[in-house]
């Protein structure tokens, strides 16, 4: 018999428990003195089980936990440490349920009535409920988890109504939100200052999601206030108010709140790094950008891990916007498509579930048709055989791009959230950044975004010099996309020059259109002008928007260069035009240049062992495509593994849950919830 079906065996035998207390054969001795067992009570291998939790060692926690049960079947106490162990050891939020529900069962079975106060069955019974609110709203079972507050008072006589407020906020009952919300502001005492504090934060976020940008703000810094400006806590409270600050395009100040945020504890729910990485890629700030996304890997470990599935798509999108930006498009599409097909929890975020569904499938959308169109350029430049298949797996990657539209069409039309979408920064909107929210118009249709624009226009609240580039951004592209140039091309110069240091990204793609606009109507200088201020910035806006730049193909005149050229000459990314940008080819470097002789953007040529001249030439439009059309991004093999799901690191597993483990010690069991990305 194998070692380990025998220990499996002696661990499993109810004979093996010794009457006298011993721990059981084969297991190592059991420490039960640590804060909280005495009042936990039961066996030893039960109070050895708090104390393994309480360690963060969740494996031995089943295997004690287990080991308890199997000597007694019905111990409520082994399921709630089950439970325990399934939730913050194994994120496995179902099976934590499950056993949760079993230990309520059977402590109602054993103690049908109220259990004394401050005993040990309350104390564990607590736990108990506790964790089922908890499991209840990460899992968006929000009904069950107002009944299990209630229950809490019923059978405890415990008083925590602010924990309804979250999901009746979830629940879009926000006018309950914010009546259980006012009742817990009136309760008085230290002791209830934490619901006070959850009260703060819900109405924080009742505002938001009414749209009340200005009374979302105000909400927000009175939740802000008893932890600014100084303070070891509130991160929550910090990112809330950030969130409101960007609501109102305030964004130097949502800034110094997110980074005073990253310099207070870790807290469960937020991730400051994540929307600071998302601010400075709007603002072309690449290397603060990068920098605060291996911050924001590094803030994820340090938290407790089974909150990763509340924000897991959150953050990995985030890593893909910074992929995209740096032409590496096959690894961002690896994550969006993995990010669609995964249940999203978002128990701690106000917003919708539907916001982020649909977000997801327009960011695959868009990233599986700039997949598309990198294989057609490549086909452009490859041997026939190679071409032929590479454009087979083109139309194969627009089939599913065309999917992923049709999905987020049918969510969008059944919640009608694209008005909120079309909005700047505005609560209820769908999860996709500002700078890429023109690929609404290529998943929805220019008709459908044009008809948002007006209702949205109707009931903006912002001042219209504030709110006109945003919507003349989509106004644009979606004029553009329905063929009429001329107006598109009026409305990319009324707004070109409205644009602020905050939305660098988004200009850029606006000029990108208006150039393909100028193109379109023989406006080649125009054409030329608006795509040298979208190349100084973000040389990819032309290929996430199916555009062609206009250049003058240029080679040094040996062999591999002017078989490059032509080459070049088919490529869908590249319109020949006698007045367009110079595209210097040469067999060890390509450049773009001003017609002045101005630098836009080079890049060297790959070396290679083949110094066939036609083998060069495919190296030097390799070069061409991938060298000179994306944003200067440092990305590095570590960044693409940690953005692709590699999440190693952080703390210890003590440390990890230290957290977690008092409050359920402690009068609360949950920390406040962030507003999440709108």
């Amino acid at each position: 018999m194998p070692v380990a079906a025998a220990l499996l065996l002696l661990l499993a035998a109810p004979a093996a428990v010794d009457r006298a207390g011993r721990d059981p054969r084969g297991l190592p001795e059991v420490e039960t003195d640590c804060d909280g067992a005495e009042l936990f009570g039961g066996t030893r291998l039960e109070r050895g089980g708090w104390c393994q939790a309480r360690e963060g060692r969740y494996a031995s926690v089943r295997t004690l936990a287990e080991t308890a049960l199997a000597a007694d079947e019905d111990s409520w106490r082994a399921h709630v440490l089950l439970g325990l162990a399934h939730h913050f050891g194994e994120g496995n939020l179902p099976r934590a349920l499950v056993h949760h529900k079993t230990a309520e069962a059977l402590f109602q079975r054993e103690h049908p009535g109220p259990p004394d106060p401050w005993t040990g069955p309350w104390f564990v019974h607590r736990i108990n409920l506790f964790e089922l609110v908890s499991l209840h709203g990460e899992m968006n079972l929000h009904t069950q988890q107002i009944a299990y507050v209630d229950r809490m008072h019923d059978r405890l006589g415990t008083d925590f109504r602010a924990l309804k407020a979250w999901p009746y906020i979830k629940m879009r009952r926000f006018e309950d939100a914010r009546r259980v919300s006012e009742e817990a502001l009136a309760l008085t005492g230290e002791e209830n200052e934490e619901q006070r504090e959850d009260a703060r934060t819900a109405l924080c976020a009742v505002e938001s999601e009414l749209q009340n940008r200005q009374g979302a703000y105000e909400r927000c810094l009175e939740a802000l206030r008893p932890h600014w400006p100084e303070g070891t806590r509130g991160g929550v409270q910090l990112v809330n108010a950030a969130i409101a600050a960007e609501e109102l395009l305030k964004f130097d100040e949502s800034e110094r709140f997110l980074l005073e945020a990253s310099r207070r504890e870790v807290e469960g729910t937020i991730n400051p790094w994540a929307r600071l990485a998302v601010t400075y890629m709007r603002q072309a700030r690449f290397p603060e950008a990068v920098s605060a996304l291996r911050e924001m890997h590094a803030y994820r470990a340090a938290r407790p891990p089974h909150l990763d599935q509340q924000d897991d798509a959150d953050l990995e999108l985030v890593g893909a916007q910074a992929l995209l930006l740096a032409g590496r498009t096959d690894d961002a599409q690896r994550i969006t498509a993995r990010v669609v097909h995964r249940p999203e929890r978002l128990g701690s975020s106000s917003a919708a579930i539907e916001q982020h569904e649909s977000g997801n499938w327009v960011m695959d959308h868009l990233v599986q048709l700039v997949v598309a169109r990198e294989l057609e350029e490549q086909a452009s430049w490859s041997p026939w055989r190679d071409a032929l298949e590479l454009r087979v797996t083109a139309l194969w990657h627009r089939a599913v791009a065309w999917l992923d539209a049709r999905r987020a069409q049918r969510l969008v039309g059944v919640h009608d959230i694209l008005a909120s979408s079309v909005r700047p920064d505005c609560p209820g909107s769908m999860e996709v950044p500002p700078w890429l929210k023109g690929a609404l118009v290529g998943a929805l249709g220019p008709g459908v975004v044009l008809s948002a624009l007006a209702r949205a226009r109707a009931v903006e609240t912002l001042p219209a010099t504030q709110s006109a580039p945003y919507f003349d951004a989509l106004e644009a592209e979606a004029l553009w996309r329905a063929s009429d140039d001329e107006e598109a091309l009026a409305t990319v110069r009324r707004v070109l020059p409205l644009y602020t240091s905050t939305e660098v990204l988004l200009r850029a793609r606006v000029a990108a259109v208006g150039s393909q606009a100028a193109l379109a109507l023989g406006q080649d200088d125009t054409a030329v002008a608006l795509a040298e201020q979208a190349l100084g910035v973000d040389p990819g806006a032309f290929r996430r928007i199916g555009g062609r730049l206009p250049v003058q193909i240029e080679s040094d005149q040996t062999p591999a260069a002017i078989r490059a050229a032509q080459l070049l000459e088919g490529s869908p990314l590249f319109q020949p035009h006698t007045r367009g940008l110079r595209l210097v080819l040469g067999a060890e470097s390509v450049a773009l240049l001003l017609g002045d002789g101005s630098v836009v953007a080079e890049a060297d040529v790959e070396a290679g062992d083949d110094e066939d001249a036609d083998a060069v030439a495919r190296r030097i439009a390799r070069a061409a495509h991938r060298g000179l059309m994306s944003a200067r991004v440092d990305i590095t093999q570590a960044d693409i593994r940690s953005l692709d799901g590699g999440m190693g690191g952080g703390r210890g597993a003590r440390e990890r849950v230290d957290l977690i483990m008092d409050s359920l010690i402690r009068s609360r069991a949950t920390t406040p919830p962030a507003r999440g990305p709108q």
